[in-house]
């Protein structure tokens, strides 16, 4: 057993830095603030908690004989060296699902970092590890590869991958480049210096258990969909899934051990892509927040300079000289303090926004919730999935036997806010409305291999009918949509049509003239991210699990 010690830490800078309380060290420092968790529910057992000055990482996903500890000092070094890197710190304050809480339209989903995901990931492999018997070596590379996978995450997570590649592209953009991004913040010297070189633990050109595309599982995959399912799945969190529940194939892949606890998890995964990805109100308030982080970088509402007091250059970085996916490695609490800077259109989107978010989606959600539990209770009840396998059919989400107490997507609130089909946009043309046109997300499927006696095979082979509920999720998640936007004062609506009609030409001038960063620069800006990073902050509490 490993006991290095952890950081000694014997300044006063150090120490609150180790305990997870960031430190506003003279001459780097971020505007910003902490957020306040606005989540529509106020339960919180679902969030792990950190204890920064014994290096725990204590999860409530992933519960074994562990109790869900990850103590980073019984690991091997480079771990714990990962775990107080300035580049890690940052993942605390970058969300995992990209809208803030006032717009969030999915309860309990704001307070959920990549931080949070990336060390539950990597938790989860120690486990599978220690229940396939794989040696310590390898065991350290596959936690490494999924420790270091989303390291260079923007704000808002895929927010900059739609940003700069659109909507539906490859969602891509955070792993270009990232040998480059993990030089400049020391992530590659930590690695060097424990004789690990970075290249083969970024992206290795094979697809196994850690690293595999749809439809298959793998850790990223496994680890964000439960995470997210318990937070608002009661089926799911009810049914407490473990490490136990999956299991590898002899060439290496992940899969499930039961075909009943299998359909669950896939119906909550597909959920989960519906309710996310291919709901069009929330797809349309994301929309609307990366149209104001546009504006944010068009219309310079951040402040001009950002200062280093031991860079270069007087320490000073012109942000308008910048390229603004540069800009996005910061914290998701100081880009929101920038966005709420005075601004006639940016005020004008945040109200729009709040109002749509709370009575379209989040005033509607206790009921849509308790829809998807009534759905989910047939693929989790043994008997009603005997008929499910017998008859080969369900009963689809929105059927009106699954019907609750209240009308979940309510036609008259907010006023002037609906969503059409391209065909209904086009026959009802409206003069004082905008119409925004939303083409779908990237679809998100899992068809998970199933251990069998006679070896692994696909859950849509032993169960067909999940091969038709994936094919019903694909129609679902593929439609284009168009949000109506109706706004009756006519000054305003020749000031959001304007905007709407200009933004996105300044936009790529914005990004033809600007500049990329330094090495130099992006390791400073991102090392004062990490101390813009506070003890209490929402998205991790700082509890001590050290027993």
């Amino acid at each position: 057993m490993i006991e290095p010690g952890i950081p000694a830490f014997d300044n006063l800078e150090g120490r609150v830095l180790r305990a997870g309380l960031g430190y506003p060290a003279v001459g780097r420092g971020l505007p910003g603030n902490t957020w306040e968790s606005g989540n529509m529910f106020t339960d919180t057992t679902f969030v792990p908690n950190c204890n920064m000055d014994d290096a725990v990482f204590s999860d409530t996903v992933w519960r074994g004989e562990d109790n869900g500890h990850l103590r980073l000092r019984r690991e091997h070094p480079v771990m714990q060296e990962l775990f107080y890197s300035n580049a890690m710190r940052r993942m605390q304050a970058i969300e995992q699902l990209t809208l803030p809480p006032e717009y969030t339209t999915i309860p309990n989903t704001a307070a959920f970092s990549r931080f949070e995901h990336m060390w539950g990931s990597a938790l989860l492999v120690k486990q599978l590890a220690a229940q396939q018997g794989l040696n310590e070596t390898y065991t350290l590379w596959c936690m490494l590869r999924t420790l270091n996978s989303d390291i260079k995450q923007t704000t808002g997570s895929h927010k900059g991958d739609w940003m700069f590649q659109g909507i539906g592209g490859p969602e891509d953009l955070h792993d270009q480049g990232i040998e480059e991004y993990m030089e400049a913040t020391g992530l590659t010297n930590i690695l060097r210096k424990h004789g690990i070189e970075p290249d083969t633990i970024i992206f290795p050109k094979i697809a196994d258990w850690v690293e595999a595309p749809s439809p298959d599982l793998c850790i990223d995959r496994v680890d964000y969909g439960l995470r997210e399912m318990n937070r608002w799945n009661d089926t799911v969190r009810m049914l407490g899934f473990t490490a136990s529940d999956f299991v590898l194939t002899p060439d290496l892949m992940l899969a499930m051990r039961d075909q009943q606890r299998a359909r669950v998890f896939s119906e909550g995964s597909l959920a989960l892509t519906q309710e996310h990805y291919g709901e069009p109100t929330h797809h349309f308030i994301e929309e609307l927040e990366m149209l104001m982080t546009k504006l944010l970088y068009v219309e310079r509402l951040a402040p001009d300079m950002w200062a280093f007091a031991d860079h270069g250059r007087e320490g000073l970085v012109p942000l308008h000289e910048i390229h603004p996916h540069d800009l996005m490695y910061i914290t998701d609490a100081a880009q929101t303090k920038f966005l709420r800077q005075p601004s006639l259109v940016g005020n004008t989107l945040d109200a729009l926004m709040t109002q749509i978010a709370r009575y379209r989606r989040q005033y509607a959600w206790p009921a849509r919730r308790r829809r998807l539990n009534n759905y989910m209770d047939q693929f989790a009840d043994p008997e009603s999935y005997a008929k499910v396998l017998e008859t080969g059919q369900y009963v689809g989400i929105e059927d009106e036997r699954h019907g609750s107490y209240l009308d979940e997507y309510p036609s008259s609130m907010p006023a002037g806010f609906a969503i059409l089909t391209p065909a209904e946009a086009r026959a009802n043309p409206s003069a004082q409305a905008i119409d925004f046109t939303l083409k779908p997300f990237k679809n998100r499927q899992i068809d998970p291999l199933v251990q069998t006696n006679d070896g692994f095979s696909r859950l849509s082979e032993l169960d067909p009918s999940y091969r038709d509920r994936l094919e019903e999720q694909a129609e679902v998640v593929s439609q284009d949509h168009v949000a109506r936007l109706a706004i009756p004062d006519p000054k305003t609506y020749r000031m959001i049509r304007e905007f709407m009609t200009s933004i996105e030409p300044a936009w790529q001038e914005r990004i033809a003239r600007s500049r990329r960063m330094t090495s130099s620069e992006m390791g400073a800006l991102v090392d004062a991210a990490a101390y813009e990073v506070h003890g209490h902050y929402p998205f991790m509490s700082f509890l001590d699990y050290s027993s």
